[in-house]
């Protein structure tokens, strides 16, 4: 019996250090791509969205799916869903007790090439001039919820001037990895813009 336990805890950690890795990659792959074009500087901010609300903003936009606006312009030909409502309770459940705040950390990621920024953000006189001038960005994400057994993620996204404030709307994309890399399938708009 002890043998039982001690395997199964084993087993236990073991995939929940494989989820974690596989979510991290997802982010590392998803910003890395996000920043590639970025003019401005950007900043992770590592105070996490949760999964449990990046659910609940993808349930908005699919809730509202006759509305064309949710959708990025390549997905409103599509029509695009690929979480059902089946699907969405399922996750939701699961993700229900999704409280514990997460703050992402250097040693989460192996290739990162955006800075990570701590939440909240105190500036001294000297680093509020830096950022204004260079129009610095803070990018929000949730951690990632796969599913479609780990073959497609779901995250949240939103970016904001860190010293002017104002953001973008919560953006919600789904990920695929093809050929080693997690690559955007689809986005949808929460439909609201700060």
């Amino acid at each position: 019996m002890k043998n039982y336990l001690l395997f199964s805890l084993v087993g236990f950690l073991l995939i929940s250090c494989s989820t974690t890795k596989l979510e991290n990659e997802i982010i590392e792959n998803f910003l890395n791509e996000k920043h590639k074009n970025d003019t401005e500087k950007v900043f992770l901010i590592n105070k996490a969205l949760s999964k449990k609300s990046a659910l609940s903003i993808y349930e908005y936009a699919y809730n509202r799916r006759d509305l064309t606006y949710y959708l990025s312009q390549p997905l409103k030909d599509k029509n695009n869903w690929l979480l059902n409502t089946t699907t969405l309770i399922r996750l939701k459940k699961l993700y229900n007790k999704d409280t514990i705040t997460y703050y992402w950390k250097k040693t989460d990621f192996e290739n990162l090439n955006v800075p990570i920024m701590e939440y909240p953000m105190n500036f001294t006189d000297s680093e509020v001039t830096e950022h204004l001038q260079g129009s610095s960005k803070g990018y929000i994400i949730s951690r990632p919820v796969l599913f479609s057994n780990n073959k497609n993620a779901l995250l949240c996204f939103s970016s904001y001037s860190i010293i002017l404030g104002g953001s973008s709307g919560r953006q919600i994309y789904i990920l695929k990895k093809i050929k080693g890399k997690w690559i955007v399938e689809d986005e949808y708009f929460d439909g609201v813009y700060n």
